[in-house]
Order: C-alpha cells, then structure tokens, then sequence
C-alpha cells in the first residue's frame, strides 16, 4: 500500500507554517493542519492530477485551498510504487519553489 512520506524539508515546512499560523490563531492552526493532511489523501490517492513541476516532470504541486489564499505542496511520485515523498510545503504568499 502506498504512503505518503515528508522529506526533512517538508517536516520542517509544514512545521513554520503550522507554528506561525497558531500564533495568530490556534484553531485556524487546527484547520490549516487537517487542510493539508487533507489535502495529502487525496494526493496518494490520485498523484498524476495536480500540475506537474515546470521542467521537473516527476515533480508536481498540488494547492490547498485556505482562506484568501492557501498551501502548495511539492511532491515527487512514481519513482517508487510504495510512496509519494512531499518535498515543500509553503504558503501561497511566500516566494517557495
């Protein structure tokens, strides 16, 4: 069965977010957190759908819708059959990439 795996970057990513959100407002902490657990799913579950990465064809991004903008998250798939590694994962209004 298919994974999903966060690479170090990603952990650390999505733990900035998290972080700097729950400053602000821990309940939109919680509800960003589920959004882009959400939002993982259905990446293992469909991989191929989200656009690819300009030039790096095994890489694609996928966007959490939130609030006024929301989350991209970067993610490698098929080079194993076993799991979809995230690679980054930023707020829309951050310059990621």
């Amino acid at each position: 069965m298919r994974k999903i795996v966060l690479s170090i970057d990603a952990f650390n990513d999505l733990e900035r977010v998290i972080d700097f959100l729950a400053t602000k407002s821990p309940e939109a902490a919680a509800r960003a957190q589920n959004a882009i657990a959400d939002q993982m799913e259905k990446i293992l579950l469909h991989p191929a759908i989200y656009r690819p990465v300009h030039d790096r064809p095994e890489e694609r991004e996928a966007v959490v819708a939130f609030g006024s903008y929301g989350y991209a998250l970067r993610y490698r798939h098929g080079q194993t059959a076993d799991a979809i590694v995230v690679l980054r994962v930023w707020h829309q209004r951050e310059q990621m990439g």
